[in-house]
């Protein structure tokens, strides 16, 4: 069982450690939101530093990995070769702490005013789009496996479009909504609003949260799903 498994999951195991850089960008995003929004200069910083090592991560991990592919190829690097990827990373990054300070200076030491909208419309929008972004991401994982079941061949269009858009889009769409959530949210609680307000805040709430489970589990069977395919087109 640990041998199938590891052996379909490869490719997902594989994107999580490239989604690290990214996933600690998007978390510094929402630890920063939630700073400005309850003026806790302590948070802020954590956020400030959390997305400084998603940054280096990105910088001297992965598009290292990147440039050793692109530039050196299967034969390996000559050492003038690893020496400018060197060179270049480290510029790079400068690059980003410079960014990094001016920003630390604006949103950390600064008193940065964030306002507090009362946005009801639009985080029942994003939940709305969410689930409908969702649902078609696990119908397009489900119709193929439908169709082989009920004794049809796969449609051409499941093999053309990849179900890589349809995850971004659900991705997207969750982000959207939960930074509305997270303003909405904290703005009501900071002004200490009455419970039939606060209990309007709760539905979509729930339904992201339930919604982002489905969307964990949907894209580990798409990264299955797709290992199987290939493995079949190769005869294996």
């Amino acid at each position: 069982m640990f041998l199938v498994c590891w052996h379909f999951c490869t490719s997902f195991l594989t994107f999580l450690t490239y989604a690290i850089g990214p996933g600690l960008f998007v978390t510094a995003a929402f630890m920063m939101r939630r700073g400005l929004l309850q003026k806790r200069q302590r948070l802020r910083r954590a956020a400030m530093l959390t997305g400084l090592l998603g940054a280096a991560k990105i910088v001297f991990i992965d598009l290292r990995h990147f440039a050793d592919v692109l530039i050196c190829g299967m034969n390996g690097c000559s050492r003038f070769e690893r020496i400018s990827i060197d060179i270049l990373s480290i510029i790079l990054m400068g690059a980003v702490l410079i960014v990094w300070q001016k920003l630390h200076r604006r949103y950390v030491h600064e008193q940065y005013i964030s306002k507090r909208p009362n946005n009801l419309r639009r985080l029942m929008r994003w939940t709305r789009r969410s689930l409908i972004a969702v649902s078609c991401f696990v119908l397009w994982m489900i119709l193929p496996f439908l169709f082989v079941l009920s004794g049809y061949d796969i449609p051409a269009v499941f093999l053309v479009l990849s179900w890589h858009f349809f995850a971004l889009a659900g991705g997207i769409s969750l982000a959207c909504a939960f930074w509305e959530l997270e303003s909405y949210h904290w703005h009501f609680n900071s002004i200490k609003s009455k419970l039939q307000e606060k209990g309007h805040a709760w539905v979509p709430k729930d339904t992201l949260w339930t919604l982002v489970f489905v969307y964990i589990l949907t894209v580990i069977l798409a990264f299955a799903s797709s290992k199987m395919i290939a493995d079949a087109g190769l005869g294996f």
